[in-house]
């Protein structure tokens, strides 16, 4: 699950500026971030191992970003990985159940109020690591701009996290549909 959550999320952070490059405000901030509803599905199926999986990954991509501060490049991996996973073992009690216990205490309207959270965890934690180890100098000279910094971050991972899940509702109800039909259903 490790590995597996590891990959999936490189593979989602690599795919989503070569699908999306028209919504990038700035780089690595972009108003369709699919990456974030791979965050909320690894953790949400793999629990702390998901989130592992996108910390390590995390710690591969952003140590070339933040080569000069180690403490950046730590507290992202942190916010990276495991806000999702921490935010839904508050938000929705979970202690060590398996991912399927998980999901079953998601309804729609929990899960729309668990992805704004997360969204919001999220964004707000990377602007304050780019508020407080660097990003200070470029918001002065005029380049970023951190109030829209957050909310293009806030708008990606609700957009993104909610593409994702929706289309992943849809695929599960094409091909579950065909696997739960009787012998006289026909195709």
């Amino acid at each position: 699950m490790l590995a597996l959550s590891l990959l999936l999320w490189l593979l989602s952070w690599h795919a989503n500026p070569w699908a999306f490059s028209f919504a990038e405000v700035y780089p690595g901030v972009n108003l369709l971030f699919l990456p974030h509803g791979m965050r909320v599905l690894l953790s949400l199926l793999f629990g702390f191992w998901g989130a592992s999986g996108i910390a390590m990954a995390s710690f591969l991509f952003h140590r070339n970003l933040w080569s000069d501060n180690p403490w950046a490049s730590m507290i992202t991996l942190l916010i990276s990985g495991y806000c999702a996973w921490f935010a839904m073992k508050i938000s929705l009690g979970l202690g060590n159940h398996s991912g399927d216990r998980r999901l079953e205490k998601l309804d729609s309207r929990s899960l729309i109020g668990l992805i704004c959270l997360l969204a919001l965890i999220n964004s707000l934690g990377h602007v304050l690591i780019l508020s407080t180890l660097g990003m200070k100098a470029a918001e002065t000279q005029g380049h970023v701009k951190l109030n829209d910094t957050f909310a293009a971050m806030f708008t990606g991972d609700l957009l993104g996290t909610l593409i994702m899940l929706y289309a992943l509702r849809m695929i599960i109800m094409v091909f579950g549909s065909k696997t739960k039909r009787g012998p006289n259903d026909g195709l």
